[in-house]
């Protein structure tokens, strides 16, 4: 039927018994074997560092970038309908072919 966990839930096994198990091999079945979700802890240590620090640098650019256009709406911030102007305009002849 199901071999127990050391937590006593049952977990299919891979329809053989746990005595024609290979010997070396544990008495629950894996996950892989009975065709489940892998374990979450099959991750190194090592890839879960990189992760995180990919994650960090992310956050610090993010921060940068924030901070950089902070400055640009402070230093443009009078001139900001006029932008918005300008922008408008260019699109207006990109479209018609004008620019």
């Amino acid at each position: 039927m199901g071999a127990r966990s050391a937590r006593g839930v049952r977990r299919p096994t891979s329809g053989r018994s746990l005595r024609e198990r290979p010997p070396g091999r544990d008495t629950f079945a894996s996950p892989r074997e009975w065709g489940g979700m892998p374990d979450r802890a099959d991750i190194d240590v090592e890839t879960l560092l990189k992760v995180v620090l990919v994650l960090v640098v992310i956050w610090i650019a993010l921060e940068i970038i924030g901070g950089v256009l902070d400055i640009l709406s402070w230093i443009l911030g009078p001139l900001r309908p006029l932008l918005g102007l300008v922008i408008l305009a260019l699109i207006i002849l990109w479209l018609l072919d004008r620019l």
